[in-house]
């Protein structure tokens, strides 16, 4: 079972620019509580020696009860989501792979409907010695175009990479 309540603190500073020329800038900085988010996992599959990896079922729901905006900066949030994923573990020791997809609806809020996002990740996972593990992970998300009082906003959908490569240790 999880419950989240974030608190973001965003220093923003924005150039204004005309026809690649600077002409101005902005600054600002904004604070406040995000969503409330709660949501539970589940292993639905133990690995157990076999073929076959662990898998882990998870749901969530993320309110619309955080500041989206504050002195002007957008904070995120505002809207209701749901999602959910599905993740999977093989060990081969000392590695470890993991795999998983994700889903998130997000609801319509003063006329904006945000993206459908659809992820997925791959990874590996290194146990160097008992204390220090090394991780190299591929996530992708797939986000559509969203819309603003049902009409589709064009070049809004995007397509977000990232790969982790990182260290962890004991102290």
């Amino acid at each position: 079972v999880e419950v989240s309540l974030p608190y973001r603190v965003v220093d923003q500073s924005t150039a204004i620019t005309v026809n690649s020329a600077p002409v101005g800038h902005s600054d600002g900085v904004g604070s406040g509580f995000g969503d409330i988010r709660v949501g539970a996992a589940k292993t639905l599959l133990r690995e157990n020696g076999g073929w076959w990896p662990d898998l882990i079922g998870r749901l969530y729901w993320d309110t619309d009860t955080g500041k989206s905006r504050d002195n002007g900066v957008v904070l995120g949030g505002g809207f209701n989501e749901v999602g959910g994923s599905l993740s999977a573990v093989k060990r081969q020791d000392p590695l470890a792979f993991v795999g998983g997809v994700s889903y998130e609806k997000a609801f319509e809020n003063n006329g904006i409907e945000p993206a459908d996002e659809l992820g997925f990740s791959i990874g590996t996972f290194l146990a160097a010695s008992p204390e220090t593990s090394l991780r190299f992970v591929l996530n992708q998300q797939f986000a559509n175009e969203f819309k603003v009082d049902g009409d589709t906003i064009d070049g809004s959908d995007n397509v977000i990479g990232s790969l982790t490569i990182g260290a962890a240790t004991i102290l």
